[in-house]
């Protein structure tokens, strides 16, 4: 009877520590469990961000985690510059920068609504773990709009659902942009497009969403230096040919 109760005992704790496991890991493990997330999930694993972010979302505090889909990361960074950020060589420097500015805390409440994300906002700017606000735009007909850069909006993207994992931790999912902090663009240009990068133009998104039409100041911007130098190229050739039909 006595090695009965014992073993019972011990599954009652193995148990118990089985439900602690899964409740410290849950906004991981709902993150792990929605296909939508593959990219962000290797990430995290890849960057051994697992267990930090473990501990920022435990429910001690209000914290919300700012996740952008598979999709919205092709589409921001396209194919290449995907496939760049998560090589082993960039995903420590590059892609752990995206991955810190979707988390965001401790708040001083909890977010239940995507409205409730502009109530906790400090001058509306929300302090993200990698040190970059996010800037929190005021609600319009089409939604709570979250950006990365105060005067671009191609660095932005719009809130399409809000997910209370706990009490005090929140899931908030964007669509229809890509959310990242200019200077994160810029360092992830030149690490992976590095030709680009030598351009002095202003910063543009490695993959311009749809969903925001150019401005006219990008509609009229000077040629780039690859334009210029296959014009030089072609302007060559045709001098070449033409004095060469003149010899004959």
């Amino acid at each position: 009877m006595a090695a009965a109760r014992s073993a019972f005992l011990v599954m009652v704790v193995l148990v118990a520590s089985v439900f602690a496991t899964a409740s410290a890991a849950d906004l991981f493990g709902t993150l792990q469990s929605d296909q939508r997330f593959k990219v962000v999930v290797k990430a995290l694993v890849d960057t051994q961000e697992v267990d930090a972010l473990r501990d920022r979302s435990n429910g001690s505090v209000p914290f919300v985690f700012i996740a952008q889909t598979d999709a919205a990361l092709q589409e921001g960074l396209g194919l290449d510059g995907l496939a760049c950020i998560t090589r082993p060589e960039h995903v420590k420097d590059h892609m752990v920068q995206i991955l810190r500015f979707m988390e965001v805390g401790p708040l001083s409440h909890p977010v239940k609504t995507a409205a409730d994300l502009s109530s906790v906002a400090v001058d509306g700017k929300l302090a993200t773990i990698n040190g970059m606000p996010i800037f929190v735009e005021p609600a319009t007909g089409s939604g709570v709009i979250l950006s990365g850069d105060a005067e671009q909006e191609q660095f932005s993207a719009t809130v399409a659902e809000v997910k209370q994992i706990n009490a005090n931790v929140t899931l908030v999912v964007v669509a229809n942009g890509f959310l990242v902090p200019a200077q994160v663009e810029e360092q992830i240009t030149m690490a992976c497009f590095p030709s680009a990068a030598s351009s002095s133009s202003p910063a543009v998104p490695l993959a311009p969403s749809s969903n925001h039409a150019p401005s006219s100041k990008s509609a009229e911007a000077a040629p780039s230096s690859s334009q210029s130098t296959r014009r030089e190229m072609l302007r060559t050739m045709l001098i070449f040919f033409v004095s060469s039909h003149t010899e004959i």
